[in-house]
């Protein structure tokens, strides 16, 4: 079987990068002959990507130690001052990764975020599971390692993601599914089990924002991941856009869980800033004033009186507004197909995802014959009724997996995802022929149109970008009206002989 992209992607996947600021700390450090173990460990163990280092290699088969090591302290110590060296400083030369300029991955932000979750979890696990009180910490630390990798791996893809987020207010999770087909919980959760980490480790980080499978998860991963979700609506609160969902679903799960006997969500919330202060030098974290973060808690508190009654109603009503602007966003307004923006957006995703994953795809360009016409005879009125039945016909001819849009006036763009060429000339054949058979009844008249479709093919192994992809399907459409309209043609230049 061929392996999942996922899985293709963990085949390949390269070192993570480690913050700067770090990495810095980590070779002052290797370079002191005074530094010891513990030093070291306690820089070591606020770095998502190091810890991961630092515990696969403890884990690994070369040292076969009868029980894991989830504790980056006690790794250190067992591999020793000179093996930890070694492995910090290649790790940080190799891998000091800059920022690329058309990038919009936030890496201080990431790490600021990732140490805020490790700083709740360790308080939350004190209290509730004090047994792992460290190994709370290193979950927090790693959980979002997945978010790190994609964009470290295929940073273009994951540029798609983090615009489909901003676009549609969704959650990471949400826009990777949607994007990639895949999440970085999923992610996450593979590479910290090929770490050598136990199932307490990877299994709630695959789940973390589900805190319903994480009810059924085994132990101790369960109270883990209770833990986590807690500590992740906290970071959601500081960082985030829905503060009042995230404090409802922290004042929610501590009472359905039995937390809230020991843990209040405002104290909760001033603890962590505490601790988050006090190693924000060794982060190079930029940290907001005292008074912005106690003016949200103050303002958390007065909330919290409230929100139980209306979380659920907020919840809905936050999901309406969200399918809202993505609509308003995305959609054209007349015909309710994807508009430019989007359709490009879409070129755009499938294209690397057809690159990646070497899957066919088909470009095409249509535009309806003399459209001019219609709207002198039947008005601007008829022109637009035509478009919209148009526009239904198409959605009815496709496949849902198909991408059609109004690309602008009476032209159209469709991506033929998955789709040799052969194939695709099939289907806008039969296009073609539907839309010369349509009859679009208008005030008493009959409208009938007929189209031309330009198209253009990438295959697996093509070097077209696509800017060249998109030139050569408009070019084909170009050639569908200089030979007379109502055809299609393929530019013989992407693959495809011209018909």
């Amino acid at each position: 079987m061929n392996p999942s992209p996922m899985e293709s992607l963990l085949e390949h996947l390269e070192n993570l990068p480690t913050l700067p600021g770090i990495a810095l700390k980590i070779l002052e450090a290797v370079k002191n002959e005074k530094t010891n173990l513990d030093e070291l460990g306690k820089i070591l163990s606020l770095d998502p990507p190091l810890s991961g280092k630092i515990l696969g290699l403890i884990n690994s088969a070369f040292y076969s130690l009868p029980v894991k090591v989830t504790s980056v302290t006690h790794a250190v110590k067992l591999l020793g001052l000179n093996t930890v060296k070694k492995v910090a400083l290649g790790f940080s030369l190799l891998r000091l990764v800059k920022p690329k300029a058309d990038n919009d991955f936030n890496y201080a932000e990431f790490w600021r975020d990732s140490v805020m979750a490790a700083v709740v979890c360790r308080l939350l696990a004190k209290d509730v599971l004090p047994s792992m009180v460290e190994d709370g910490f290193t979950l927090g630390l790693l959980h979002e390692i997945g978010r790190l990798a994609l964009n470290q791996s295929m940073s273009k893809q994951y540029n798609l993601v983090l615009k489909e987020r901003k676009d549609t207010l969704c959650d990471y999770y949400e826009a990777e599914k949607q994007v990639l087909g895949f999440t970085h919980m999923e992610l996450g959760g593979a590479l910290i089990r090929q770490w050598g980490l136990p199932e307490f480790f990877y299994e709630p980080v695959q789940i973390h924002h589900f805190p319903d499978l994480i009810e059924a998860a085994s132990k101790p991963a369960d109270t883990l991941g209770k833990i986590l979700f807690i500590a992740s609506q906290v970071v959601e609160f500081f960082s985030g856009r829905k503060k009042s969902l995230s404090l409802a679903a922290m004042k929610t799960y501590l009472a359905k869980w039995g937390f809230d006997r020991k843990i209040q969500v405002d104290t909760l919330m001033e603890e962590a800033l505490l601790h988050i202060k006090e190693i924000s030098d060794l982060f190079d974290l930029q940290l907001e004033d005292d008074g912005a973060y106690l003016r949200l808690i103050e303002g958390a508190r007065n909330e919290l009186i409230h929100i139980s009654d209306r979380f659920l109603q907020e919840l809905v009503a936050q999901q309406k507004r969200v399918e809202s602007l993505k609509d308003e966003v995305m959609r054209d307004g007349l015909t309710g197909l994807f508009n430019y923006k989007s359709f490009h957006y879409f070129l755009n995703l499938e294209y690397y995802r057809a690159k990646r994953y070497l899957l066919p795809l088909t470009l095409v360009i249509a535009d309806i014959d003399h459209f001019k016409l219609v709207n002198d005879t039947f008005g601007h009125p008829g022109g637009d009724e035509a478009l919209r039945c148009l526009a239904d016909k198409f959605n009815e001819a496709l496949r849902t997996s198909d991408i059609v849009a109004r690309h602008g006036g009476e032209e159209f763009g469709i991506l033929l995802t998955e789709t040799p060429i052969a194939d695709a000339v099939m289907v806008v054949e039969r296009l073609r022929r539907m839309v010369e058979t349509l009859v679009v009844e208008y005030e008493g008249k009959v409208i009938r149109m007929t189209m031309s479709f330009g198209l253009a093919f990438f295959h697996p192994e093509s070097k077209l970008s696509k800017e060249e992809l998109f030139k050569l399907a408009d070019q084909a459409l170009y050639e569908a009206k200089r030979r007379g309209r109502n055809r299609v043609c393929v530019n013989a230049d992407s693959g495809g002989a011209v018909t």
